[in-house]
């Protein structure tokens, strides 16, 4: 229960950086922001501390630590094993782009190699709209697809 744990989470880093990417840019602006804490922390603290970390790593996101980031993907190649990501692709705006067909009407990674993940995203209503739900796509070794269904059931059925 000492162990430590590491939630990985993307950041849209636009607004942050200096001077801001401006509207138009179309390239990748995403980033890793984290929260760590013991297992015994994240086990029998309140829910509502978890949320306080995962904002307080949202804050942590700025240009300087932003730029840091970039490097260290550059040295070390991609996201550190042995931890999870737990992504929200709700304000991300895939959902928002505009093809010459129209906008999706369902976005997700295409391949994704790891088993260790949790990624919510939105579910896009055709037509345009408010979406009216979430797709979450699970992917963790058996032991802690128990532990997740037990929580997602205590919290959120």
């Amino acid at each position: 229960m000492d162990r430590m744990s590491t939630i990985l989470y993307a950041v849209d880093i636009r607004p942050r950086l200096s001077p801001p990417l401006p509207p138009s840019y179309a390239g990748n602006a995403v980033l890793t922001a984290y929260a760590t804490a013991t297992c015994k922390e994240l086990n029998e603290g309140p829910f509502a501390r978890l949320v306080e970390m995962v904002s307080e790593g949202a804050r942590r996101m700025t240009d300087e630590y932003a730029r840091s980031v970039i490097d260290w993907g550059a040295l070390y190649k991609g996201f550190p094993h042995g931890e999870f990501l737990v992504s929200s692709w709700w304000r991300l705006g895939f959902d928002e782009v505009e093809y010459p067909w129209g906008r999706p009407r369902y976005s997700c990674p295409v391949v994704y190699h790891r088993k260790d993940i949790i990624l919510l995203f939105p579910d896009i209503k055709e037509g345009g709209g408010n979406n009216s739900g979430v797709n979450v796509l699970v992917a963790l070794p058996g032991n802690e697809m128990e532990k997740f269904q037990s929580l997602f059931q205590k919290f959120l059925a």
